[in-house]
């Protein structure tokens, strides 16, 4: 894994570059220690497409967030698209995508067009923490349209919710270095409440992106409710049932089970009206959701656990709507 990282960084230098290779390593080692409870969720974000490709197909398919394919179903879809156009922030990822056997166009960007010239507002900045806080909350009201692109069909990998933060991990450690680490814990909960319209942003263009695709197709996966529970240790390697279920009525908890639930996206909520105003040309053909225990009580050295609510939202153009 280190050859990998030296040898990415030696191909792409920059900043940038370097954290989301870092990220990409990090998620590629959970996914291996954590597999036993991972399987669950790769399998049903798989089976989503599986559902998705039987009505879909075209020339181009392209897919935001490819990752390190460990959720793309790749035995599904290629029989329906000519090629595909992989889209992610991570160069180490190029070299995996060539091991498919389907004609690939890699694509190795920052899909919203925006964390870099934030980043770089932030690092010249030389006021003060009330002015900086000012700032942060102005880059986030100043639209930006994200990374689109003309295709057949087109899938969200689970990166709508990683947006924000994405922009919470650039932009802490320029505060860090700024202010000083301790102060910028001590006032850890200013910042993040400056970071709000950013966030909102962010998952807004997203949306407006996968508009602008004007895809035949589109296929939506992202975390929706994340939650963080006490009261049950797991082993890593020994696979049992999450310690709550989620129903259109809530959530329910086993005995003893403490919980906090917490949106995935801030300040949006995906529903009819959401998707009425930033997908116009679109309609709802299905969707559905299940959990995803990402980081088990027990299981990374916390006191607590994670599970994260997963949600897919299949969508076809509608024609009378662009007429």
């Amino acid at each position: 894994m280190l050859f990998r990282y030296l040898a990415a960084r030696w191909r792409h230098p920059g900043a940038p570059t370097k954290r989301y290779i870092q990220a990409g390593l990090g998620l590629e080692s959970r996914a291996r220690a954590l597999s036993v409870f991972w399987t669950d969720h790769l399998s049903r974000t798989r089976a989503a497409q599986t559902r998705w490709a039987q009505q879909s197909q075209g020339k181009v398919l392209t897919v935001l967030g490819a990752g390190p394919l460990l959720d793309l179903n790749t035995p599904a879809l290629a029989p329906k698209f000519q090629s595909f156009r992989l889209v992610d922030a991570n160069p180490l990822l190029i070299d995996d995508w060539s091991r498919l056997n389907i004609p690939v166009e890699p694509i190795i960007t920052d899909i919203t067009n925006c964390m870099a010239p934030w980043c770089e507002a932030v690092k010249s900045f030389r006021g003060g923490w009330e002015q900086m806080l000012n700032l942060i909350r102005d880059l986030g009201n100043v639209p930006i349209p994200a990374y689109s692109a003309t295709t057949h069909g087109l899938i969200s990998l689970n990166i709508l919710s990683q947006l924000e933060i994405g922009w919470q991990e650039a932009l802490e450690p320029l505060l860090r270095k700024k202010f000083g680490t301790r102060f910028v814990l001590q006032h850890e909960q200013d910042w993040l409440n400056a970071v709000r319209p950013g966030a909102r942003m962010l998952i807004e263009q997203h949306l407006e992106a996968l508009q602008a695709s004007r895809a035949r197709d589109i296929l939506l996966i992202c975390d929706v409710d994340y939650v963080e529970y006490k009261g049950r240790h797991y082993a890593r390697h020994q696979w049992a049932e999450p310690p709550l279920t989620w129903t259109q009525d809530g959530w329910l908890a086993a005995e003893g089970i403490t919980y906090e639930v917490d949106s995935a996206l801030e300040g949006v909520v995906l529903n009819t009206q959401t998707f009425s105003r930033l997908l116009p040309n679109y309609i709802l053909d299905w969707h559905e959701t299940w959990l995803w225990h990402i980081a088990p009580n027990g299981t990374e050295g916390t006191d607590h656990g994670k599970l994260h609510r997963v949600a897919a939202f299949a969508f076809r153009y509608f024609e009378s709507a662009a007429a």
